[in-house]
């Protein structure tokens, strides 16, 4: 079985996949971290070097070059599904579950850890609000092909995630 994780940055896709990884015995990939360690840079070093652009490209090479085999469980970063037809290559090859946070929720985690959020870096609290607001507008048809919605507001998401599944 092979699940991923969407949603929006910041709204608890690798804390949910290690948690699940642990209780239900997964290999757990986060997909950022997969990338930092292929090609030895920091995502934000990415960013910088070549662009959004750039990145985007190495994120979908990296998603459908992964070996997938026996239970995983997959955290995408934020855009993955919107770029390079990654979101129909996830769906035909494991189960989407869009991890939907409030948005207040996802702003108050990016305001406490932007160094490693480079497209929210040197800007006020306001303009990242609006920034979020933008990219959940434009990224929310994407998550909303997944398989599966869980609303992360409470702790009792993760057992109604597997009770689903």
């Amino acid at each position: 079985m092979i699940i991923f994780l969407v949603g929006m940055p910041a709204s608890g896709k690798s804390t949910l996949a290690k948690k699940i990884a642990e209780q239900y015995h997964f290999t757990v990939i986060d997909l950022d971290s997969y990338i930092e360690e292929k090609y030895q840079k920091k995502i934000p070093e990415i960013f910088n070097e070549g662009g959004e652009s750039f990145f985007r490209q190495l994120e979908s090479e990296s998603l459908k070059g992964l070996n997938f085999n026996g239970k995983m469980i997959i955290s995408t970063g934020g855009g993955t599904p919107c770029f390079y037809d990654n979101m129909e290559f996830i769906l035909k090859k494991g189960i989407a579950i869009f991890l939907d946070t409030p948005l207040t929720i996802i702003l108050d985690r990016v305001s406490q850890n932007i160094s490693q959020r480079p497209m929210f870096q040197g800007k006020t609290k306001e303009t990242i609000q609006k920034q979020i607001e933008e990219l959940y507008q434009q990224r929310e048809p994407f998550y909303q092909k997944a398989h599966y919605q869980i609303n992360n507001e409470s702790d009792f998401f993760e057992l109604e995630l597997m009770q689903n599944i």
